[in-house]
């Protein structure tokens, strides 16, 4: 048994099931404050989560096959967009399920203790995890690299980007499936850690997969800040924009510009407390995971603000709500 699960669990070799994953829960937990306010937070979390996940699925399935995709989204732009609302999805709904093993544990003790044993099939889960959450920060900083970019000469950016769009994208999905290899080496563990389940993987002394990612967090905050310092001194005008450069490009950029620094912060604050083993207060966990779905939820919305393409094509039943409305009013008043 790995040394990250064997020291609380030898002692209660005689206790019953529920007592065994009382104590796994009780042994890992970090954040204080945090039996009433995740109530709160959880009815809070799906006023926003529900219907911005029914969006994406319509917004991914015009960027893939909807029938004005070669025409109005064959911009890289786009390409980066569907990489970071598709990641988003895939990383929010396993870990939506885990989240609720984590608060009952005692319901499904079972399937937790079964996976709270070192295995090598949870590197697949640990493995693609880590890169869906790399993409998304890489897909962000990619668009205000772009945005950047084009502000500053528009004919060079879209010759440049355009040309070499299929080698951008396949660069920025091989980085992180290289950072993380080192993943396969050891097995991976389950663990309770804030009544949520989450996946452990630090069998190297030379590696640690969360210092990876914390890493690359940081790196890619300083420079979206370094890009927007850079507009800020050189004073870029801005009349490009639906000159060449799409509005909904410049939006998302600055949208990108605030939350990945916000996202760094709250990164490096959790990863603080893992290698310190340190307690936060539960207002600082319950904002990191607000700002982690801003990173994935925010940009889409923002398109769809900027983007009159977007609203049309990513709202199936616009068009249906827009002729009964006309064929209501119709009837109202006739002629």
């Amino acid at each position: 048994m790995d040394n990250g699960t064997s020291f609380f669990l030898d002692p209660l070799n005689n206790a019953t099931e529920a007592e065994k994953c009382a104590a796994l829960v009780k042994s890992t937990i970090k954040t204080t404050g945090w039996q009433f306010r995740h109530h709160i937070f959880v009815y809070a979390q799906l006023l926003y989560v529900i219907p911005t996940m029914v969006y994406i699925k319509f917004l991914i399935v015009a960027l893939v096959c909807g029938k004005n995709r070669h025409k109005r989204y064959s911009n890289i732009f786009y390409k980066f967009i569907l990489m970071g609302a598709a990641t988003a999805v895939l990383i929010h709904i396993p870990r939506s399920v885990f989240e609720i093993i984590g608060k009952r544990p005692n319901w499904f003790c079972p399937t937790f203790r079964s996976l709270s044993q070192p295995s090598f099939w949870l590197n697949i889960y640990v493995y693609l995890m880590q890169i869906g959450d790399t993409l998304r920060i890489f897909a962000g900083t990619m668009i205000v690299i772009y945005r950047f970019h084009s502000l500053v000469d528009i004919f060079s950016a879209k010759r440049l980007w355009d040309q070499h769009s299929c080698a951008i994208i396949l660069g920025t999905m091989a980085i992180p499936a290289v950072l993380y290899a080192p993943i396969w080496a050891t097995p991976s563990y389950a663990m309770i850690d804030d009544e949520e389940m989450v996946f452990q993987n630090k069998g190297l002394s030379w590696y640690n997969d969360e210092a990876v990612h914390c890493l690359v967090v940081v790196v890619c905050a300083l420079i979206v800040l370094g890009l927007q310092a850079i507009l800020c001194v050189l004073k870029t005008p801005t009349k490009s924009v639906g000159d060449g450069l799409e509005w909904p490009l410049y939006v998302v950029g600055m949208v990108e510009t605030v939350v990945i620094p916000l996202y760094a912060i709250f990164e490096s604050l959790l990863f603080a407390r893992d290698y310190f083993d340190r307690t936060l207060p539960s207002w600082i966990l319950y904002t990191s995971l607000i700002v982690s779905d801003a990173l994935g939820f925010c940009p889409p919305w923002a398109l769809f603000i900027t983007s009159h393409e977007i609203r049309e094509d990513a709202t199936p039943f616009r068009r249906l709500f827009i002729r009964c409305c006309r064929r209501q009013s119709a009837n109202i008043n006739p002629l």
